[in-house]
């Protein structure tokens, strides 16, 4: 540790006498940091720079103030909320936090998060030491980034806002020349392995860098690994590509990352690239024309540990979410809105060297040259310019690495296709179960890899759309047990071919609405238009939220149920058992969390059929609630619309038990898009923490899991009393008359409760909380029961005791509210008393219970048949058993026959 801390101070040294960052260096701290560290605040609204920076009272004004500082193990700055850093930036050199004290920078207050608005500021000198891949790609030059660690590990920055827009003085936006910018950039260079960058909550956006540049620091969020100081290397020719044939190696050792977390970001509006985790200087090592990549060279020379999840990309200039050079990195839940918004004939179209266009091409979530790298439960829409320059524009692109699995994702509308299998160093790279819809120019892209195993999926194919995208290289593709639903008003007659190459296997697929099959698929479905295959195909969302859609759990309604297979669907028991190619472990799970063996014979497609399960009736969540306007007493309250098969009717937004808003008429509460409801909640208490949830509820009255929203009021700001002047002030005579006083509009006196009836339970909701709503009258609450046999009351808190009615009253003097209270006993019920499961097959029981509660089920003889704790009885060998099923005290029987 000593050693890497020596030479990355040299590091930063060196990079600072090449820079134009005024005032940037290190400097010990005012004052040594105790054990748990010390913690500066930064605030523009009151702070300042001869402040020592260790209270909220005594805050600097400036992030260079941290700038100078030599940030320590356990060290925290604090950016006060409201604030605006104008021409700011933070940058770190070799600052280092420890394992169990990370640095952390995070924000203070109340309101709006802090903004370093860094305006083209912040300016450091990039240099890779080395030539990169393609020599038409700058690896050297000036940047612009809000936000540096340069060779600064242990560290965690969380919840800031983040903008670099170009200067005025810049030339024209799409100039070769324009600077390159980015809202976070990491360098790791002469630190060896760079550990545990986090980076949490960040809200970047219009981060205006060049439209060309993909591999300077160039975007939102991009992390690079620069040649370590004093490293040499020799090169050789392999197979007509470079290879690093020695390296030896300098005193700090290979550069390269370990333990890297970007979540919960929302990246917006940024050139060229959104999140991009980390282009090397030792792509040497990884030489073109080679397949494999060692274990071994991939751990040594590439960044392991790399996590990208619950991201938000819109509008990257390029492409939106990719990792370089990583070993087994994961990508999850993050979603991808509009990429390649540049990549075209005119925002792309001055760049001056041979072979012009070579980087006009940009694809949404892939990774390049990395090993086993996993992409699930995504989502790509509406990638841009596949007809106007831009030559990739798909969802997903398995370009160059070795082991690429994507699977649960999901595709819409992206202009180039849903995947794409690029190069001949695409190697052993897996595509199943995920849903494809609408997709254009071809779901399947083969450029010229060498093997791609795509096994049930389903593609939703718009009129027109060939299955294979149309170009003139090769490539080869097995694909099997997928479900190609062609949309189209007549049959289409695909050639599924490559320009009349073939190189591509089909075996066992089904096909919808189509006048040919291809030659190989001897086992081939084909089904004509008007044969029910799903329940509501094309019927996936068509655009994109702030949050990836969840679908993993298969008891709740999904906004993809219309990709479920229906009952007697052609798709059932006809896929093949398939053992994954390129050796990865099969899928335990379906597109929708459905349990799945490998022993047992698949449905088609991505959806495994439950056999006598019936409808998922509980609705999905709200997701990704946001706060904004937060004053003293109100607050706004946004979130997306729920995309739902059987519609969202409503939502409820609550205070534990207590309603605090039925939204009924949902539309006249959307934003102008229809995307988003807002709500403004008031009266408010000032400075008050409040845990709320809010509820989808649907035409049935079916009401979604609870998501919490978490807030606090600003605190009520006391008038300040300024000291009188020192002069003496003019003589005033006292006015003749008084001045008039105004007085508050008197309130009508009375009393009211926030509902008006409510049904509890014996057993399981026993109690709901009334609220008396008093206005005008004072005194305390009395409350009572008209039968507390039935149920009693105290402090508002109803308790139930037997079934049958009582109401409740809250008075105030001779001002009274009342509610009538149902108690009911719980109720368990059945969908069928019997049922029939065949050896080795599953079901689903359809169990209600009211209320809701813990459901458990026993079997009665587990070698018959056995049953989860989410009710799904799988039949084991031929015979009866009986399950019983318990909930708020209620038992239940169900006789199961296995044959």
């Amino acid at each position: 540790m000593v050693k890497k801390r020596i030479l990355a101070m040299v590091s930063a040294l060196a990079v600072l006498c090449s820079s134009v960052i005024p005032g940037a260096g290190a400097e010990t701290a005012e004052a040594a940091s105790g054990a748990e560290g010390t913690t500066y605040y930064v605030s523009t609204l009151h702070g300042k720079d001869r402040n020592d920076g260790k209270s909220q009272d005594t805050p600097f004004y400036s992030l260079q103030k941290i700038n100078k500082l030599e940030l320590k193990p356990g060290d925290k700055v604090l950016l006060e909320c409201g604030s605006r850093f104008m021409d700011g930036y933070l940058h770190l050199f070799g600052q280092s936090g420890s394992q169990e004290a990370p640095i952390v920078i995070d924000k203070y207050g109340e309101g709006a998060a802090p903004i370093i608005d860094t305006n083209g500021q912040g300016i450091w000198f990039q240099n890779y030491g080395y030539r990169l891949d393609n020599p038409n790609h700058k690896f050297q030059g000036y940047v612009s980034s809000s936000i540096l660690l340069y060779d600064t590990e242990y560290i965690e920055i969380n919840n800031l806002e983040i903008i670099n827009r170009a200067p005025v003085i810049d030339t024209a936006y799409n100039a070769v020349d324009v600077m390159n910018r980015t809202g976070v950039a990491a360098v790791a260079q002469d630190k060896g392995t760079v550990d545990h960058i986090y980076l949490n909550g960040l809200n970047i956006h219009d981060v205006m860098g060049n439209v060309y540049d993909k591999h300077m620091n160039n975007g939102g969020i991009y992390f690079t690994v620069f040649q370590p100081h004093g490293e040499k290397k020799t090169t050789t020719t392999l197979n007509g590509a470079v290879k690093a044939d020695t390296i030896e190696e300098a005193a700090s050792g290979i550069s390269r990352y370990d333990d890297v977390k970007i979540e919960n970001c929302t990246v917006e509006n940024t050139n060229r690239w959104g999140i991009a985790v980390g282009y090397s200087a030792y792509w040497d090592v990884f030489p073109d024309k080679v397949k494999a990549i060692s274990d071994e060279d991939i751990r040594k020379y590439g960044s392991t540990n790399v996590v990208i999840r619950n991201n938000y990309v819109k509008d990257s200039g390029g492409d939106a979410i990719t990792l370089m050079y990583c070993d087994r990195p994961l990508v999850e839940y993050n979603v991808s809105d509009g990429a390649a918004r540049q990549i075209n004939n005119t925002d792309y179209s001055q760049i001056k060297v041979p072979n012009a266009n070579f980087g006009r091409v940009a694809a949404a979530i892939w990774p390049w040259k990395c090993k086993n790298a996993l992409f699930q439960y995504n989502e790509a829409f509406d990638t841009r310019n596949g007809d106007a320059g831009n030559d990739d524009a798909q969802a997903w692109d398995a370009d160059s690495g070795d082991g690429t699995l994507y699977q649960y994702n999901y595709s819409h509308n992206n202009t180039g296709g849903c995947v794409m299998f690029c190069l001949a160093d695409a190697y052993q790279n897996t595509f199943r179960y995920n849903i494809s819809q609408n997709d254009l120019k071809g779901a399947m892209d083969i450029a010229g890899n060498p093997d791609a195993h795509v096994y049930n999926n389903t593609f939703y194919m718009k009129e027109g759309v060939p299955f294979i995208r149309q170009r003139n290289n090769g490539g080869y593709m097995v694909a099997e047990n997928n479900i190609i639903y062609y949309s189209g008003e007549e049959p289409m007659a695909d050639t599924w071919r490559k320009n009349g190459k073939i190189g591509l296997t089909f075996s066992n697929n089904l096909y919808y609405n189509y006048a040919s099959k291809p030659v190989s698929d001897e086992q081939a479905i084909e089904v004509a238009k008007g044969t029910q295959v799903l329940k509501q195909p094309g019927s996936g969302p068509t655009y994109a939220v702030k949050a990836a859609r969840l679908h993993s759990d298969p008891t709740v309604r999904s906004a993809f149920e219309g990709y479920k297979l229906v009952e007697n669907s052609p798709a059932l028991g006809k896929g093949k058992i398939i053992t994954d190619n390129n050796g990865k472990e099969p899928c335990t799970v379906d597109f929708f969390g459905n349990e799945i063996t490998a022993s047992e014979t698949p449905d088609i497609g991505a959806h495994k059929y439950q056999a006598e399960a019936e409808e998922v009736v509980t609705p999905a969540a709200p997701q990704a609630p946001e706060i904004s306007e937060a004053g003293e007493t109100e607050v706004t309250i946004t979130f997306p619309v729920v995309w739902d098969v059987v519609g969202i009717s409503g939502y409820k937004i609550m205070d534990g038990d207590t309603v605090l808003l039925d939204i009924t008429e949902p539309e006249k509460m959307m934003d102008e898009a229809g995307k988003n409801i807002l709500v403004k909640l008031t009266n408010l208490e000032p400075g008050k923490k409040y845990s709320l949830s809010v509820s989808a509820y649907d035409m049935n009255g079916e009401m979604s899991a609870p998501t919490e929203i978490n807030f606090t009021t600003v605190s009520k700001k006391e008038p300040v009393n300024p000291e009188p002047p020192v002069v003496n002030p003019p003589e005033v005579k006292p006015p003749t008359e008084k001045p008039p006083v105004v007085s508050p509009p008197a309130q009508n006196p009375s009393v009211k409760l926030d509902r008006a009836s409510a049904v509890i339970y014996t057993k399981g909701s026993k109690t709901v909380t009334l609220r008396a709503i008093v206005a005008g009258v004072s005194g305390s609450v009395v409350w009572t029961s008209s039968s507390p046999k039935t149920a009693t009351v105290s402090n508002g808190v109803v308790t139930a005791k037997k079934p049958g009615k009582a109401v409740i009253t809250a008075a105030v003097g001779n001002y009274k509210a009342s509610c009538t209270v149902t108690v009911k006993k719980p109720a368990l019920k059945l969908k069928k008393k019997s049922v029939t499961v065949k050896k080795g097959r599953k079901l689903k029981l359809k169990v209600t219970a009211v209320p809701k509660g813990k459901v458990t089920y026993k079997s009665s003889s587990k070698k018959i048949a056995s049953v989860t704790k989410k009710g799904v009885v799988k039949g084991i060998k031929k015979g009866r058993c009986k399950i019983t099923i318990k909930c708020n005290g209620v038992k239940k029987v169900i006789k199961v026959k296995v044959k």
